[in-house]
């Protein structure tokens, strides 16, 4: 091998009348003068000479590789998930007698070659597609250095690149739902298609190539879209919400900057209405801007009906024996009477009703925290169990204390 600058100082040497053509120079001289090993001067000298590299790195690559009569079948076999010593062991059942390296080092340069092929750009019409992602388990600290982990809903129109944010306690297929209806809202209609990863609120089964999802069936005719999965193993043809999803890493700097789950969503509405002022790199245009082009393409569903349909059935669960009930992937307290009883949960205005029949079981804010107890609920759970002869005023401070426990670690 041979560093570029060393090779065009013996050049001009070479052309230089200070030398005769064939002899040959002083090489550790010539290495102290360019600042290199003297054997990268000789390299050097010898390109610049013949065009070539020396007689003896030509031999060297000349010599056959006991790897080379398995290339083509190493190669193919790449092509699915494999791994360099899994080939080696099956290549050694047919004949190859080479050591491991060698399989390693072919099948990484495979691996730099795949590399750099260049991805082809996914572009779509006006009002044709629509892509679907999370941004998954985010975690980031209150004022007050309370962690809230939460998930944030991707939806980005593959035309325009207008993008439709939304911050989550779960990713359950109903949260999923209804985060569509509000982005399609947002957006002014649905896109004839929307493709979506193969996530599990999506799809019951891996997808080899695009093919339609598993869905709510139901739910996607309402909206007026075709449900698609992305190709397994090819992130890039969702690569659209791929990016946004990356960009939600600017929340990073509001960590211990917001005091509730409220201020963190507008922190987050705030983020989505400057992706959408910024031009994309992509086409250069503001989405807030593009997406003029695509909103006579895109169809209205009927929200009220799909709300009626598929958002607005009460919320049904059966209270643990730890006398909680879970609610997007958060746990809330009830009194012990009910444990074992199924209650139906009414979210509205951030706040969490539970009810059994028409008698309120127990209400709630809505938080990020993993763990959310009323006080009299967690005094009536002590008392049910090991506090049952503790006197009130020692179960009331040993509940305070539990408390501030979970308030800490409720989130992480």
């Amino acid at each position: 091998m041979y560093r570029k600058d060393v090779l065009e100082r013996n050049i001009c040497k070479m052309e230089s009348k200070e030398k005769e053509a064939d002899a040959k120079p002083n090489f550790a001289k010539m290495a102290r003068e360019m600042g290199c090993d003297y054997r990268t001067a000789k390299s050097a000298w010898l390109k610049a000479k013949d065009g070539s590299e020396s007689a003896e790195a030509a031999t060297r690559r000349a010599k056959p590789s006991k790897i080379d009569p398995f290339r083509a079948t190493v190669k193919k076999r790449l092509e699915k998930p494999c791994t360099a010593m899994a080939l080696y062991g099956f290549i050694k059942t047919l004949g190859y007698s080479g050591g491991y390296g060698l399989v390693r080092n072919y099948c990484r340069s495979l691996g730099e070659e795949a590399a750099r092929v260049a991805t082809m750009r996914f572009e779509t019409a006006p009002g044709q597609q629509a892509q679907v992602d999370w941004k998954e388990d985010m975690t980031l600290r209150t004022k007050d250095g309370t962690p809230l982990r939460f998930s944030i809903f991707l939806m980005v129109l593959g035309f325009s690149r207008a993008k439709y944010v939304e911050m989550t306690l779960d990713r359950t297929q109903p949260t999923l739902m209804r985060c569509m209806l509000d982005a399609i809202l947002y957006f002014g209609g649905s896109p004839a298609e929307v493709l979506f990863d193969n996530m599990r609120t999506v799809a019951d089964r891996s997808q080899g190539e695009f093919g339609q999802g598993r869905i709510n069936a139901a739910f996607a005719k309402d909206c007026l879209f075709e449900p698609l999965l992305c190709k397994a193993l090819h992130p890039y043809t969702k690569g659209k919400a791929e990016d946004l999803a990356k960009l939600m890493e600017r929340l990073r700097p509001y960590d211990g900057e917001f005091s509730s789950l409220g201020e963190l969503n507008a922190i987050v509405r705030r983020l989505m209405d400057a992706l959408n002022s910024e031009a994309s790199q992509a086409t250069g245009r503001k989405p807030s801007e593009a997406i003029a082009a695509e909103r006579p393409l895109l169809r209205m569903p009927d929200a009220d009906a799909v709300r009626r349909q598929h958002l607005d059935r009460p919320v049904e669960r059966k209270v643990s024996r730890e006398s909680l009930v879970t609610f997007e992937g958060c746990r809330y307290s009830v009194r012990p009477k009910f444990v074992g009883r199924t209650v139906e949960l009414v979210a509205k205005d951030g706040t969490l009703t539970i009810l059994l029949g028409k008698e309120i079981v127990s209400t709630h804010p809505i938080t990020g925290k993993r763990w959310n107890f009323d006080k009299q609920d967690y005094i009536a759970i002590m008392k049910s169990k090991a506090y049952r002869d503790v006197p009130d005023d020692q179960v009331e401070r040993a509940a305070e204390s539990n408390l501030g426990i979970y308030d800490r670690l409720g989130a992480m």
